[in-house]
């Protein structure tokens, strides 16, 4: 009799497998909502005086140049009016302007990718949650080959489980991201182009850790895209690169491939 009743409980896996197994995972809130609340949260904390505070500074620079783009045929600048930022965020002010916006889209736009960022905040920290844990071997297939030994992790190990932990390293990054005081009233409230950087530079290396997560190199060129928009400095600096090879990192580097001679700035520290 004890025979049979131990292999039966053999037979169901166990009572520690059969306790585990008629747990009950908790209920979680699918990662895009929360998302989506952050991003609501961001948008009322950067709203109040969004076109009040701080005063408005050489912005208005960005904004005649934009202005020129969507009112000047033929106008299409390679540089920022600075010369040496690039022109991205003159071209989605432009695009503004040309749909009918007033000049308060010159704000409205920082805002948004200010907004944006806190998004892109909240994905790459649970990226990189996701990559640590599977790192520290906490994955499913691992954790089901010993489940024996450790029956109590059976349940934190699955897809949910390894999710939810991400979930909210990207919930804590994103509410900090949302809340922080430079992001919010220089950052979200300055029509400047340095205000996509945070932007840019999330999303550079979001999709980097992508990419090594999925183990798909496919993303990389996104990645590229990013990270070119976030210098800024890419159409300037390959013409620019034939005069002066050994200039400034980044972009110029890149331009000495192009540039033929300016090969031996690889063989250059940095400055």
């Amino acid at each position: 009799m004890t025979g049979r009743g131990d292999g039966a409980e053999e037979e169901a896996g166990g009572p520690a497998t059969e306790e585990v197994a008629g747990r009950r995972a908790p209920r979680r809130i699918p990662f895009p909502f929360l998302v989506l609340a952050l991003a609501i949260l961001a948008t009322l904390v950067r709203l109040p005086y969004l076109q009040q505070i701080p005063r408005f500074t050489d912005e208005w620079d960005d904004t005649e140049t934009a202005l020129a783009i969507a009112r000047e045929p033929g106008h299409w600048p390679l540089i920022s009016n600075d010369h040496y930022n690039g022109p991205v965020f003159h071209y989605l002010l432009a695009a503004g302007y040309r749909l009918g916006a007033d000049l308060t889209w010159t704000r409205l736009l920082a805002l948004l990718c200010g907004v944006a960022a806190v998004a892109a905040t909240a994905g790459l920290a649970r990226s990189l949650g996701l990559l640590a844990l599977a790192g520290d071997g906490i994955t499913p297939r691992r954790v089901s080959a010993d489940h024996t030994d450790r029956p109590d992790r059976v349940d934190r190990a699955g897809p949910s489980g390894l999710s939810g932990r991400a979930d909210r390293a990207g919930l804590i990054a994103g509410l900090l991201m949302a809340t922080s005081f430079i992001p919010v009233v220089v950052g979200s409230h300055i029509g400047w182009s340095n205000s996509t950087t945070p932007l840019w530079t999330t999303l550079f290396l979001w999709i980097l850790v992508e990419s090594l997560r999925r183990n798909e190199p496919r993303l990389l060129p996104i990645a590229g895209l990013a990270g070119g928009w976030r210098s800024r400095r890419i159409p300037p600096c390959w013409p620019s690169s034939w005069a002066r090879p050994c200039g400034p990192p980044s972009a110029d580097r890149i331009g000495c491939v192009a540039a033929g001679p300016g090969w031996r700035c690889w063989r250059q520290p940095w400055p």
